[in-house]
């Protein structure tokens, strides 16, 4: 896999999030009736004035256009090519007008209307020499970005076929000759084949999938299989490449540059060779075998009773009768052979077939996984001509993170597919951001990525929408410690029944992966939403939750270097005298970090200062009712070596580099230094103990030469608490 840190997502894409799937439709049986009822009135109105009318018709029909342009239909998807999308984008307009859908779909169109007179305004007032300059500094763009081209990688992005619903006609046959999805009413998971050919697709609404096949069957979602199904998968996969990176539950990305290496050695000889008993051939792998002549002549011998082992360890036939006709399956060591074999092995082990795509980078693997879909594979030549060759014929809408608003952007000047968008990468480059202009000429040269989000049923309550948030901070803090990686930004999406998207980041202080953390942060920001709806209700159909700026641990935490943070933390566990005094003192004050839920969600600065003081000085009192009044930002800490304590707040110097530089001072002072006052009269003097205390760490620090060190100061300090 490439090796780069990546932002960490769960959104609600997991298999176990399944079971959040809901009977209550977004769209109530009322709202349906009221969307027919609404058609009927329309059309039953006469007006006594035809130019009314004709005034009324003319403006009906500028608003239907409109609103096809923005919810036509997207027939990118595999096995939608060549339908009548003029027919169908009216029976989805007849189906959504009155519709929360079709509401919240004109207010977006509103919004991105405005873009576009913004962007032909600036449009009017580029001038030749702008073009020419611009020209210029995407010259340099171009060859840095050509610097990051690298053909010498296999990256492969093997996509299922239909997973869902392949999975419920696999176990319900009668289904495969009838149009069905997975999912309900309110939103469709995937569709079968069938179903495309009438436009119904995935992330689709299913009572628009209704009106497009009324013959159209809903399949509830079952997770239970569908996570079977992909441990199935995952599992092939893995022998392959251990550190694949899974998508979703149907897709995944695989790099196979060092397995191709290694099949090499392993397998010295031209192909690798196991056998499959006649009987167990489908199908599906008669056409996978078919495309390379992967399949050998029968063999019927009656010493093959008992078929040799088998390469992939799935199963050994040892039960094979004596008449059983035995077929020997023979794979190559190409790329595009040891893909064949692993399509092979999915639908030997699942009775389901998978695309693969094979190139350079995961862009354009993922683009030639659905060229040859269903249960097929595309590889683009490994040159830099032949990428721009195969990128300049595809239409934007083609490429991930190009949508509706951006496609309709690049359509307002005559941009539709990726050779004008090269063609007129100085327009964009004058009109779009610095990010926007580098993505898009990327996507030209053959560079990019993707993203992927789920939908559930409409949730209103708090608890219901907590018990959702911390199984998605649960997984997220899994997969998380299982890379040993931490973040520092938590951003939490929400996604209401009116389709509006609220995208919240808190910056936290440190590095976590704790899914206590997580929960606590992301359930502020629910709260702090609802708060913001009242008197209205939150209504919500998706919720995510993402970790970025990201840190990657080492594995063994011996071999991280101590830190005066990890120090603190061991220290308040051991020392409980020292805990307790510091609660008691202020008790008012535990909960200084108060994330802001500000809506741009600026990164957090941490910065402190100091006063010293005696832990029962007179200063004390007005220094903690002080604290009291700006708890906010107001805490305290022991020095371990002098027992004297610190007040620090909120401002531009990093507390903790302070008391580093004061603990270094004390660790240089001599070993008569005295200490503090006792914290407890009744208790006795701490003069004394401090002195025992410090003769008994002097002793253990006598092996050490040489200066004082932080390091070893801790180490005796440990000691002493052990």
């Amino acid at each position: 896999m490439e090796n780069e840190m990546i932002e960490i997502e769960n959104f609600s894409d997991q298999c176990d999030e399944f079971n959040d799937f809901h009977s209550q439709d977004d769209i109530s049986d009322d709202d349906w009736q009221g969307i027919l009822d609404d058609n009927n009135d329309t059309s039953n109105t006469k007006l006594s004035d035809n130019t009314q009318e004709s005034g009324n018709s003319t403006k009906q029909q500028l608003s239907d256009k409109i609103a096809m342009a923005r919810m036509g239909l997207n027939d990118s998807k595999a096995g939608m090519n060549g339908l009548d999308k003029q027919k169908i984008n009216r029976i989805i307009l007849e189906a959504t007008k009155g519709s929360r859908f079709y509401n919240n779909e004109m207010r977006k169109e509103k919004q991105a209307t405005e873009r576009v007179t913004r962007l032909k305004a600036k449009l009017t007032k580029i001038t030749q020499a702008q073009r020419l300059a611009a020209l210029d500094e995407l010259k340099r763009m171009e060859n840095q970005l050509e610097t990051t081209r690298d053909l010498s990688r296999f990256i492969v992005h093997v996509d299922m076929d239909a997973f869902y619903a392949a999975i419920e006609i696999r176990d319900n046959p009668s289904l495969a000759d009838k149009p069905m999805a997975v999912g309900g009413t309110g939103m469709m998971l995937t569709s079968n084949y069938i179903a495309r050919r009438y436009g119904v697709r995935a992330a689709m609404p299913g009572f628009i999938g209704k009106r497009l096949c009324p013959d159209l069957v809903f399949v509830k979602p079952n997770s239970a299989k569908y996570a079977q199904a992909s441990k199935e998968v995952r599992a092939i996969l893995a022998e392959y490449d251990p550190n694949f990176a899974s998508v979703s539950l149907d897709e995944a990305y695989m790099d196979l540059t060092e397995y191709l290496e290694g099949r090499k050695c392993t397998f010295p000889s031209s192909h690798v060779e196991f056998t499959v008993p006649q009987q167990d051939l489908t199908e599906d792998m008669l056409k996978i075998l078919n495309e390379g002549n992967h399949l050998l002549p029968l063999d019927n011998k009656e010493n093959d009773q008992v078929a040799p082992p088998t390469v992939d360890g799935v199963d050994s036939y040892n039960n094979c009768s004596s008449n059983s006709s035995i077929r020997k399956v023979s794979f190559g060591h190409t790329i595009e052979d040891v893909m064949r074999e692993i399509r092979f092995k999915i639908n030997r082990k699942t009775k389901l077939t998978a695309s693969a795509g094979i190139g350079p980078n995961k862009m354009l693997a993922k683009i030639c996984s659905d060229w040859k879909k269903p249960n097929g594979q595309f590889k683009v030549e490994f040159t830099r001509d032949k990428i721009i060759e195969f990128m300049r014929q595809l239409p934007t809408r083609k490429i991930s993170g190009i949508g509706k608003v951006s496609e309709r952007l690049l359509n307002e000047i005559e941009i539709s597919n990726c050779k004008e968008l090269y063609d007129k990468r100085d327009l964009i480059y004058l009109l779009f951001s610095n990010v926007s202009t580098k993505f898009f000429l990327a996507v030209a040269m053959g560079i990019g990525s993707n993203e992927v989000s789920r939908t559930f049923g409409e949730i209103s309550r708090l608890a219901d929408m907590l018990v959702k948030c911390q199984k998605l901070c649960d997984n997220l803090a899994n997969h998380m410690k299982k890379e040993n990686i931490t973040g520092r930004c938590l951003t939490v999406k929400l996604k209401t029944v009116a389709f509006e998207v609220k995208q919240r980041s808190v910056s936290l202080k440190h590095h976590t992966n704790s899914t206590t953390e997580m929960f606590n942060i992301a359930s502020e920001v629910i709260r702090s939403e609802r708060l913001a709806c009242q008197p209205e209700r939150l209504r919500l159909r998706l919720m995510g939750i993402k970790m970025s700026t990201l840190k990657r641990h080492e594995s063994d935490e011996k071999s991280i270097q101590d830190t005066l943070t990890r120090y603190f933390n061991k220290y308040d566990e051991n020392c409980s005298q020292s805990q307790s005094t510091i609660n008691e003192s202020s008790k008012s004050c535990i909960n200084i970090e108060q994330h802001k839920l500000d809506e741009k969600s600026k990164p957090d600065k941490v910065t402190c200062y100091f006063s010293k003081y005696d832990e029962n000085s007179s200063q004390l009192q007005s220094t903690m009712k002080e604290a009291s009044k700006n708890c906010d930002n107001m805490e305290k800490v022991t020095c371990p070596v002098c027992d004297q304590f610190y007040v620090y707040k909120s401002d531009e110097t990093s507390w903790l580099a302070l008391l580093n530089s004061h603990i270094d001072t004390c660790l240089q002072q001599p070993e008569t230094m005295k200490p503090s006052q006792s914290h407890n009269d009744s208790v006795g003097s701490s003069k004394g103990k401090g002195v025992k205390r410090r003769k008994l760490q002097h002793n253990r620090m006598q092996p050490t030469t040489g200066n004082k060190t932080l390091h070893n100061f801790w180490q005796a300090k440990d000691n002493t608490h052990q």
